[in-house]
C-alpha cells in the first residue's frame, strides 16, 4: 500500500518553529511567537504549516489548492456556493493521514489530556485582515480521531460562507 507523506514535518511544535517558518503558520502562530520572542509566558502550542495543507489537499484531491481557490474567488458566484464546493472538497481530506500524524505527536505528548484546535490561517490575524469570529475552534479535543476530525473541520471553516464573504467583500 502505498500512503502519502508530507515532505516536511506534519506537526510542528513551538519549540521547533524558526524565522525560516513564519510565513508558513498563519497571523495566531506567529503572534505567539512574536509573543514568546518578547519574553511572555505563552503556552505550548503546535501548528500544521500551511504547506503541508497544501500538499495533503493536493495529494487527496489531485488539484492545487491555490489554483482551486484562484478559480473560486474569481468566479461570480456566491459566497454560500463557494463554500459548498470548498466544503465537498475538504470533505474529502484523508482523516487516516491526518489521525496517524495525530497518533505521533500525542505519543511524544504523552502528559497532555485535551488539546484545542484552532486556526491560523496566512491571511488570519494580519495586518491587513482579522477575521475575527470567522474560524472556528474545538476544545477538550483528547484522542488523535476527535483531533484529526477537529483539523479537518478548521480547515472548513476556513472556507465557510461567512469566511469566504468576508474575503471577496474586504
Amino acid at each position: 500500500i502505498n500512503v502519502w507523506r508530507p515532505m516536511n514535518k506534519f506537526i510542528l511544535s513551538d519549540n521547533e518553529i524558526d524565522s525560516s517558518m513564519i510565513k508558513k503558520i498563519g497571523g495566531k502562530a506567529q503572534g505567539l511567537m512574536a509573543l514568546q520572542k518578547a519574553g511572555y509566558s505563552v503556552p505550548f502550542f503546535a501548528v500544521i504549516p500551511t504547506d503541508i495543507f497544501q500538499e495533503l489537499f493536493q495529494k487527496t484531491l489531485q488539484s492545487t489548492w491555490g489554483a482551486l481557490v484562484e478559480e473560486l474567488l474569481g468566479m461570480t458566484m456566491s459566497a454560500e456556493v463557494a463554500a459548498q464546493i470548498m466544503e465537498t472538497k475538504i470533505s474529502q481530506l484523508d482523516l487516516q493521514v491526518l489521525k496517524d500524524e495525530v497518533d505521533g505527536f500525542l505519543a511524544k505528548h504523552v502528559g497532555v489530556t485535551s488539546w484545542a484546535v484552532r486556526s491560523s490561517l496566512n491571511d488570519e490575524d494580519g495586518s491587513t485582515n482579522s477575521f475575527a469570529g470567522q474560524m472556528s475552534s474545538f476544545l477538550f479535543q483528547k484522542t488523535s480521531s476527535d483531533i484529526a476530525e477537529a483539523i479537518r473541520n478548521v480547515y472548513k471553516s476556513g472556507f465557510s460562507k461567512r469566511a469566504i464573504a468576508y474575503r471577496m467583500n474586504r
